[in-house]
């Protein structure tokens, strides 16, 4: 559906158009196609010869090209990179690329902070400053792929929406995010490679997810609905209601539920916790798959669980038949490890 534009000059967001919407726009699906084959060459289609003249004045007249500035690039000695992206109105976001022998993975922001205020996570001491336009997340894949193709490195090949931010609180612009990356005239981005991490705000929220064609996580980090009311205080649903809304969704897909468990020493990390954990996936244990992460340095007195408690926690549900993995934290040294994304106020 082509963008209203009668209502003033606004003009739309190019990276928030799917290319049928910028098809429209330009009255005509080849225009839109090359507009796309020049922004994946880096060049901008106001001033690339690579336009026609009337393709490029429709584009002058109804589009616009909104990139982010980068305010502050960092990198971990793992290769990690964080990058501080500074948006139209002078918020700002950060966006974390994980290099790797087999794939390079970008970890994109929903909302500028978030409302959530998880007590182990960073950004939910920012409260949530405002939501993320469908274009200001795929603007994130479009910058970090122009900075790797200026280093001579391959494209991002997995992307996670486990940024700053709620990505279920900011579902519309979420979906359209998704349905721009993943379109054949874009990224392409294959929806195996795209996980979403939710902790599950409401079992009508997880039920939305039932037309997204990714992966789904779980920022579990408690089975049972106590303790997990005190590490993630915003929740009105027991986790039974939630993972049974999961259950829900998995049903007519062939993918896993990626479980994820951020241990933290003392409290919830032990074999009592583990158990809760094989009891509440009792009935679907075959759907689930358990990623285990020491706690990153954050807000709180929480620390993270020693390695021998970790793996005691791993091979207790391993020995029950869980699959269950271990996770390297990466970007812990310059704060873009899980729920270490925040604006600070050293920030420049």
């Amino acid at each position: 559906m082509m963008p209203d534009m009668e209502s003033g000059p606004t003009k739309a967001d190019l990276l928030s158009l799917s290319p049928e919407e910028l098809a429209d726009l330009l009255e005509g699906s080849g225009r839109a196609k090359q507009v796309w084959v020049l922004l994946r060459q880096g060049k901008d289609p106001i001033g690339s010869e690579g336009l026609g003249k009337k393709a490029r004045a429709l584009f002058v007249e109804r589009c616009r090209l909104e990139i982010p500035k980068v305010r502050r690039r960092q990198q971990g000695a793992c290769g990690t990179s964080k990058f501080l992206l500074e948006l139209s109105d002078g918020l700002l976001i950060e966006s974390v690329f994980i290099p790797g022998p087999a794939r390079n993975t970008l970890c994109v922001s929903t909302q500028v902070g978030c409302a959530r205020a998880c007590a182990f996570c960073a950004t939910g001491t920012m409260g949530l400053l405002r939501q993320l336009s469908a274009g200001e997340i795929v603007a994130q894949v479009h910058w970090v792929e122009r900075e790797l193709a200026d280093q001579g490195r391959g494209p991002v090949s997995n992307l996670v929406f486990m940024g700053m931010g709620e990505p279920l609180d900011n579902f519309e612009a979420v979906e359209k995010s998704i349905t721009i990356l993943s379109h054949p005239l874009t990224y392409g981005m294959a929806s195996r490679r795209m996980t979403l991490s939710t902790i599950g705000p409401s079992p009508e929220a997880i039920a939305r997810c039932a037309g997204l064609p990714i992966n789904l996580a779980w920022s579990l980090h408690a089975a049972d609905d106590t303790l997990r009311a005190q590490l993630i205080p915003k929740l009105r649903y027991t986790n039974i209601e939630i993972r049974d809304a999961f259950a829900k969704v998995l049903a007519g897909r062939r993918s896993s539920l990626f479980v994820e468990m951020a241990l933290m020493d003392g409290v919830n990390d032990g074999l009592e916790h583990a158990d809760q954990l094989m009891a509440l996936f009792s009935d679907m244990r075959d759907r689930v798959r358990t990623n285990l992460l020491p706690m990153n340095p954050g807000p709180g007195d929480f620390q993270p669980s020693p390695p021998e408690r970790v793996e005691a926690f791993r091979k207790h549900l391993q020995d029950h038949g869980y699959f269950c993995e271990t996770r390297k934290a990466r970007g812990r040294d310059i704060q873009a490890a899980c729920g270490q994304l925040a604006i600070r106020p050293e920030s420049p």
